[in-house]
């Protein structure tokens, strides 16, 4: 049993029985020959389950267990398969978690959160972006002028400041080979 804390925040837990693992284990070994990551750790949980009562699965706010197996919730993304759920990461990496049989709903659920959540997120850095954005700092103001007036800047630097350059490096040879 994994070390449970007073003030967590459980938002799923349910019970994998024994077939159930055993297809979640066969499934997760095929899919894992076509792709390059493998969590060979949480596959030997369930496989270590699969002959006996069943295995624990919780979700917390933080958290994923799987039996004495856990990652930190580092997720954005949750999808819902027939037999299981997958907590999408950052670096496109899946962890696939067992589904009971009657947590369908629950699964829905954590998944509704998880979205909730990422676009939440999402959300507070745009707002952050656009904030520091509108500061009235030295790089913000260039920043704005060469976005209000880059078709300029570029004809200007090709058909102005180029040439007079060229002419420059042509009148300096000119002087220097005298």
């Amino acid at each position: 049993m994994v070390e449970r804390f007073a003030n967590e925040t459980i938002l799923a837990r349910w019970v994998v029985d024994a077939a159930a693992l055993q297809s979640f284990a066969q499934e997760t070994r095929l899919r894992s020959k076509r792709s390059s990551f493998v969590l060979e750790d949480l596959l030997m949980e369930c496989e270590k389950h699969a002959t006996g009562a069943g295995l624990e699965v919780v979700v917390r706010e933080d958290a994923v267990f799987v039996g004495q197996w856990g990652s930190p919730n580092w997720f954005y993304e949750v999808q819902v398969e027939e037999t299981s759920m997958r907590f999408l990461g950052d670096e496109g990496y899946h962890i696939p978690v067992p589904l009971a049989p009657g947590a369908r709903a629950e699964a829905e659920r954590i998944a509704g959160i998880y979205a909730a959540r990422y676009a939440q997120a999402r959300a507070a850095e745009q707002r952050h972006f656009e904030e520091e954005r509108a500061r009235p700092t030295r790089n913000n103001r260039l920043l704005h002028f060469v976005e209000a007036h880059f078709v300029w800047l570029v004809l200007g630097f090709f058909f102005g400041l180029l040439p007079l350059f060229v002419l420059l490096l042509d009148f300096l040879r000119g002087r220097l080979s005298e």
